[in-house]
């Protein structure tokens, strides 16, 4: 299993595929990682994500119904919900799976109030499918993942003056207990990289984890930051395996969690 500590900040997850440049400096144990990030002048991976939307606006994704199965996994239907948009705005609907760069999955939709409509047949690519219901009902998204993946979605207007994104993962590896959560979110397509986050805890509590993958098992000590929470990446790759089961425990005086969750390629079950 290998722990990756150095893209951290300690406080919070770089994700590395935003920014240009990146170097490493090491003080003490702790290696920390600096990038230059850049404008956004198209929609990237690197000009991709909160700190790139328009201020003032925001979008949602509402499920609506259960969570049922697909030929990639597992599939739920959403509403998107958008704020911040003047009335009738024509948006480009914009989808990023992981391992792959963000693609338009459907142009020419309109902002009607909150809700995104739009009236042509069903639309499907890229794994993901949108049902129009007129100019007068929102708009379905069916978004498919397999067990952990996260799914970004965006909406651009045509002006390219208004953008705003969301994310999210259909089925998740994921416990709650209280007000303590942990869950851990694919990072790659083949299920060898994933990010860890622990929520709930207090305000810079110290905690003891324990990260185990198949025979192999990591203990580590950590630090929640100012917000009560803790996030890293890893990778629970076992040698001569190309899949398995992983665990993650986290134990402090706030919260006691255990997360079991499968990496590799094949499909998780139930």
């Amino acid at each position: 299993m290998i722990w990756l500590a150095r893209i951290l900040t300690g406080k919070r997850f770089i994700r590395l595929r935003a920014c240009l440049g990146r170097a490493i400096a090491v003080v003490g144990s702790v290696q920390f990682l600096f990038a230059t990030c850049v404008s956004p002048q198209a929609l990237t991976s690197r000009t991709w994500g909160p700190k790139f939307a328009t201020t003032g606006a925001s979008l949602e994704l509402k499920r609506v119904g259960p969570i049922g199965e697909s030929s990639s996994g597992y599939s739920a239907n959403y509403t998107v919900e958008v704020f911040g948009f003047a009335p009738s705005t024509s948006v480009d609907l914009w989808i990023w799976r992981v391992g792959k760069e963000p693609q338009v999955l459907a142009s020419d939709f309109k902002v009607k109030g909150r809700d995104l409509v739009c009236d042509k047949p069903p639309l499907s690519a890229f794994g993901q499918k949108v049902t129009c219901r007129g100019p007068a009902q929102a708009a379905e998204m069916a978004i498919s993942a397999i067990q952990g993946e996260p799914v970004a979605v965006a909406l651009i207007s045509h002006d390219k003056k208004t953008r705003v994104f969301a994310k999210v993962v259909p089925l998740p590896f994921e416990v709650v207990q209280d007000t303590c959560r942990i869950s851990v979110e694919r990072e790659d397509q083949g299920g060898t990289l994933f990010v860890a986050t622990a929520l709930g805890l207090r305000p810079n509590e110290s905690f003891n984890a324990a990260m185990a993958s198949e025979n192999e098992l990591a203990k580590l000590s950590g630090k929640a930051d100012s917000n009560g929470i803790w996030r890293t990446m890893f990778s629970p790759v076992v040698k001569g395996r190309s899949s398995g089961t992983g665990s993650i425990d986290i134990q402090s005086e706030s919260c006691q969690l255990h997360l079991d969750y499968r990496w590799g390629t094949a499909k998780a079950p139930n």
